[in-house]
């Protein structure tokens, strides 16, 4: 059976940090250093538990809102939380959407409103962090409590349908 072949995937999570006093439901995203966890969620509400692989650690967070995109890159948490909704099947767009990064071996939280429902973190790289709101990328270093002064990098109508950016060197 193809099921007891695969690894056991296994934290050191304290019982009292349990939300509503469930178990660990679902693996979020992960990378290798860092696990983010889905610990449960209200209708205001999503709770992580980001897990540190290497020193053993974790850090729990709550983001407001119960639709939170994310990925992680680096040592960085980043994503935006678009949706309302009272569960999980009955999603409201919400006028404003909330742009977070989250430093994990900091435990640091930057948030800013972009006013836009149509926004998403795309990439964060070397301190800076770029982003679409509607038609535009932006890029704009990370300081200590919020990010500088944005750029303007692309405009294009095709960018409202973009969620991910990967930056590429070409060979020449």
């Amino acid at each position: 059976n193809d099921k007891l072949k695969r690894p056991i995937f296994q934290y050191k999570i304290n019982k009292e940090d349990y939300i509503h006093g469930r178990e660990i439901t679902s693996l979020y995203i992960k990378n290798k250093n860092y696990s983010v966890i889905l610990n449960g969620f209200t209708d205001k509400t999503q709770n992580f538990i980001v897990y540190q692989h290497k020193n053993n650690k974790y850090n729990i967070i709550t983001i407001p809102g119960n639709k939170f995109e994310a990925n992680i890159w680096g040592e960085w948490l980043g994503g935006a939380e678009t949706y309302d909704g009272n569960d999980v099947y009955n999603y409201i767009q919400k006028p404003n959407a909330t742009l977070y990064l989250y430093n994990i071996p900091q435990n640091r939280m930057i948030k800013w409103n972009s006013h836009s429902n149509n926004a998403a973190i795309l990439h964060i790289e070397n301190s800076e962090v770029y982003y679409r709101i509607n038609d535009t990328l932006y890029k704009a270093p990370i300081l200590e409590n919020s990010i500088g002064t944005p750029q303007v990098i692309y405009q294009s109508p095709i960018l409202k349908h973009v969620n991910w950016l990967w930056k590429h060197k070409p060979n020449r």
